[in-house]
Parts: structure tokens; sequence; C-alpha cells
């Protein structure tokens, strides 16, 4: 395991970055820590048959039940059509009804 230092602040990894690559910038720090929180964030929630953009439907589902399709897809800022390609898989795996 690597650690990065960014001033004061050390950031250790799950799994190094190869080890030709040597870049401590934070602007390098801050995206690679972004990436790795959501690649572990999708590994858990895959787990749980939940998939990358259904956890936001799920979160605005749990603010205000029977909201229309549109409106969801406005909140979630996608097409109507992939919303309804999500809405359809989440219903198949039992995580929402209509």
């Amino acid at each position: 395991m690597r650690n990065y230092y960014a001033g004061y602040v050390i950031f250790p990894y799950l799994y190094s970055v190869k080890e030709n690559q040597h870049y401590t910038g934070i602007g390098f720090l801050f995206v690679e820590i972004c990436k790795r929180r959501r690649n572990k964030k999708n590994e858990m929630l895959s787990a749980v048959n939940i998939y990358e953009g259904q956890d936001f439907l799920l979160y605005r589902l749990s603010q205000r039940d029977g909201q229309s399709m549109s409106e969801l897809a406005e909140k979630i800022c996608i097409q109507q059509a992939t919303m309804s390609n999500m809405i359809r898989r989440m219903e198949a795996n039992g995580l929402i009804k209509k």
C-alpha cells in the first residue's frame, strides 16, 4: 500500500497506482479519491443488485413516492428513455413497484 502526500494530508490508497506514475499534485489526488470512492460504492451496491444511477432514483423516491417518470428523469438529469429502462430493471429485481 502506497501513501500519497499533498501538503500535510496523507491519502493511503486501497490499491497502488502503477509504479511508473509518481503524480502527487492535489488535483490528481482528488480525482483518484473520487474515482476510488465511486468504484467502492458501486461494488458495495452491486452486492444487493443496485447499480450505478439506481441509488439516486431510490433516494428521490424515498423523498416522495408516486412521482412520474418525467419528474424523476428531470431531477436525476437523465433522458426519459434511460429512466424507463432503469425502472424496468429495478422492477424486475424487486426494488420498486409501479
